[in-house]
């Protein structure tokens, strides 16, 4: 806790100035980004991108100088902060899926703790997943709220939730229950030695997780890694690199990922990624037995 007052401190004290590289070269001259900015400091400018979307997230925030008599201690109180939606193939901000963005994280709401004080309190983001992990801290007085909120796409709109694990209803959750039911007659079969019919079903699921609306519904890692573990069973070894090392980009917690491409590379010959992968398997989370067989794996490639 010290160690926080004394970077909020810190923060006070000092200002910053960010300004990101790399943005989109027509961003800056948007009319929806110039309103916003227009005869304004700016103090940050960050990117990322929303994954399974052609969304690019634009962070900007300029300095606040309206309504000073109501200002708590927190910087966040100083800032205005705004996300925009950009759409990458369009070359253009979504101005509904923007404002409805900005709405869902209360993005003005400057004295609201459940809110962390509005977007001037960001503190940093990163991909999660599926989602779009967004960390604010907000020092109104002299506790510090801390607030995490997930961006993710669900097909049609960027939405936000509290949880990681986004429950859904209506059309999205059905598209996920019939689509989980999909992969479990998938699994049956591959029990069966139908491993042909097993792949078509997964291919199936992984194009809606590429092209399909409702894009995020579903066990989509499960589908993934079971789609490349069924290739590689296939001895589709190209096809299975492929899907695995997407999986485990989007899920790096599917920690059995490591076993299955440590497999894979062994069959291609690969003995240095081999290695690689399976010696990651002993610092995972998985379990005595598959740590073992990595290990055996291991020695055997020696």
């Amino acid at each position: 806790m010290l160690a926080r007052l004394i970077l909020l401190c810190f923060v006070l004290c000092n200002t910053w100035v960010v300004v990101a590289q790399n943005l989109p070269a027509n961003f800056a001259n948007l009319p929806v980004y110039q309103v916003f900015t227009q005869n304004q400091k700016l103090l940050k400018q960050l990117q990322i991108r929303l994954p399974q979307s052609d969304f690019l997230l634009v962070y900007v925030s300029i300095e606040r100088t309206t309504d000073k008599e109501n200002w708590s201690i927190s910087p966040a109180d100083g800032i205005v902060a705004k996300l925009f939606a950009y759409h990458l193939k369009n070359q253009t901000i979504d101005t509904k899926q923007t404002d409805q963005l900005n709405k869902l994280l209360g993005a003005d709401k400057f004295y609201f703790p459940n809110y962390c004080g509005g977007l001037g309190s960001f503190e940093n983001w990163a991909v999660e997943g599926n989602k779009v992990a967004l960390s604010q801290v907000y020092a109104p007085a002299s506790e510090i709220i801390d607030c995490k909120n997930y961006i993710f796409f669900d097909g049609k709109n960027i939405l936000v939730s509290n949880s990681p694990a986004v429950a859904t209803d209506g059309l999205a959750g059905m598209a996920g229950k019939e689509r989980n039911q999909k992969n479990e007659q998938a699994l049956k079969l591959l029990q069966t030695n139908k491993l042909s019919e097993a792949i078509k079903i997964w291919e199936e699921l992984y194009g809606y997780i590429k092209n399909g609306n409702y894009a995020t519904e579903g066990k989509i890692d499960e589908f993934m890694n079971n789609l490349g573990f069924a290739y590689w069973k296939a001895k589709r070894h190209k096809e299975a690199e492929k899907v695995l090392l997407e999986c485990l980009t989007r899920f790096p917690s599917r920690h059995v990922l490591y076993i299955n491409l440590g497999d894979l590379y062994r069959d291609m010959k690969n003995k240095e990624k081999a290695m690689t992968y399976y010696s990651k398997v002993k610092t995972s989370k998985l379990t005595d037995k598959q740590k073992k067989y990595a290990a055996t794996e291991q020695t055997k490639l020696k």
